[in-house]
C-alpha cells in the first residue's frame, strides 16, 4: 500500500464537511392557553435563557422583550395601529401596569401558537434568505409545516446581527411556501 487511505463517499452536505443528522418535529407542540398578556410576555420571556439554535448552528436570541408585540400583532387602543412604543408598554405589561384592557387586541392564532417557535428554529422545514431588504426589517425566514394545521406553514422573520446570531422580527402563519431561489436550507434527508 502506498499508506493513503481510501475514504468512503459520503452525501453532499452544503453546511459542513462532516455529515448532519437532521431531526424531524413533525406534530406540532402543544397550543398556547394563555390569553392574559402578561402571561404571553412570560412565555416569550422564556425563550430568553434558552440556547435555541437552527440545524445550520446559527443561535436565534430572544433576550429583546421588544419584539414581543411584533410576534402576537399587539395593537394600539384603536385596534387598528401597531403598536409606537413597544419597549415602554412591554415593561408596563411586565409590571402588571396594563393588561389586556389597555390595547385593541392581538392576533389570537399568533398567541395560540408562540409556543411553537422554538421548535420552528431548531426543525424548520426550510430556511431561506430573501435577497433584498426594501422595507423589510428581517431577512432570514424559518418556516415550519407541521401536520394537523391544515397545510399551513408558521413563518418566524429573523435578523442576522453576526456571523451565527440572528434575533426575530415577527411571527405568523402563512398559507404558502418561500421562493425557491431564497432556499438555503431545506430538511429532505440527506441519502
Amino acid at each position: 500500500m502506498n499508506g493513503f487511505r481510501r475514504r468512503a463517499p459520503q452525501a453532499w452536505n452544503p453546511y459542513g464537511h462532516a455529515e448532519q443528522k437532521r431531526n424531524f418535529a413533525v406534530s406540532q407542540p402543544p397550543r398556547c392557553t394563555a390569553t392574559a398578556l402578561c402571561d404571553l410576555l412570560g412565555i416569550y420571556e422564556g425563550f430568553g435563557p434558552q440556547d435555541i439554535r437552527d440545524p445550520r448552528g446559527h443561535r436565534v436570541l430572544f433576550t429583546a422583550l421588544d419584539r414581543f408585540p411584533h410576534m402576537i400583532e399587539l395593537k394600539e387602543p384603536d385596534g387598528k395601529t401597531d403598536l409606537r412604543q413597544p419597549q415602554r408598554e412591554v415593561e408596563k405589561i411586565k409590571r402588571g401596569g396594563k393588561d389586556n384592557s389597555h390595547f385593541g387586541g392581538y392576533h389570537a392564532l399568533r398567541a395560540a401558537t408562540l409556543t411553537w417557535i422554538p421548535a420552528t428554529v431548531k426543525f424548520p422545514t426550510v430556511i431561506a434568505v430573501r435577497s433584498s431588504l426594501l422595507s423589510r426589517p428581517g431577512n432570514e425566514l424559518y418556516y415550519k409545516h407541521f401536520d394537523n394545521f391544515g397545510g399551513n406553514m408558521t413563518v418566524l422573520v429573523c435578523r442576522r446581527v453576526g456571523p451565527h446570531l440572528l434575533v426575530p422580527v415577527t411571527w405568523y402563519p402563512i398559507d404558502r411556501g418561500p421562493n425557491e431561489s431564497e432556499i438555503v436550507y431545506h430538511s429532505l434527508p440527506i441519502k
